[in-house]
């Protein structure tokens, strides 16, 4: 699946911007992979779709959509906890009035727990081994930030391919 060149702009900014930036953006990015994968099992009705899914609507948070797409099958359990972690993450660097980034204990606890990457890997390559991580040379909060790309930018690739093929199931 190739992104397009507006999508690939989105995943730059979020490496490349400030913590804060990217994780609202990265979730941001993955919320309305989300809904397409949703919505390609609907009825293609989008002014009923809005009035569902848009922000302050019934279905218009990340969370109620990571919810609703594990009910709808679209992916494991598993990868329903792990986008419930980046819509806490996201919620903690867009409401926190405190300076707070991916170097923040907390917040780099739960980055090193989004083991979607791992898990897609591993069911497509026998005897796969992840890879580890050296924080030397690098300031806090890198691979923390690191993880949280890498889940988002693999789970919209997944998710186009769940949105094409509705057999498909998200580890």
């Amino acid at each position: 699946m190739g992104f397009t060149e507006d999508e690939l702009h989105i995943l730059n900014e979020m490496i490349g911007s400030s913590d804060r930036a990217g994780a609202i953006v990265g979730a941001a990015f993955l919320e309305d992979k989300i809904l397409t994968a949703i919505s390609s099992r609907l009825v293609n009705d989008k002014n009923t779709i809005d009035k569902l899914f848009k922000p302050g609507k019934p279905i218009g948070t990340l969370s109620v959509k990571a919810e609703l797409g594990y009910l709808m099958g679209i992916y494991s359990e598993a990868t329903r906890d792990e986008i419930l972690k980046v819509a806490w993450i996201r919620n903690r660097f867009a409401h926190w009035t405190e300076p707070v980034s991916f170097g923040l204990k907390i917040i780099e606890r739960e980055c090193h727990s989004l083991e979607l990457p791992e898990r897609f890997a591993a069911s497509m390559i026998p005897d796969y081994k992840a890879p580890e991580f050296d924080s030397a040379g690098h300031p806090p909060g890198y691979w923390a930030k690191y993880r949280y790309a890498h889940f988002i930018d693999t789970m919209a690739t997944l998710l186009y391919g769940a949105a094409k093929d509705i057999r498909m199931k998200i580890p």
